[in-house]
């Protein structure tokens, strides 16, 4: 994934985001 300085910030932001929700998802799925 290409992140350009400009929207680092918030692609970082919503990276985090899409990883606590991928984590989550497996989590309920692994219980």
């Amino acid at each position: 994934m290409y992140i350009s300085p400009k929207q680092n910030g918030q692609n970082i932001f919503v990276f985090h985001i899409k990883m606590i929700y991928f984590d989550l998802k497996r989590i309920k799925v692994g219980f």
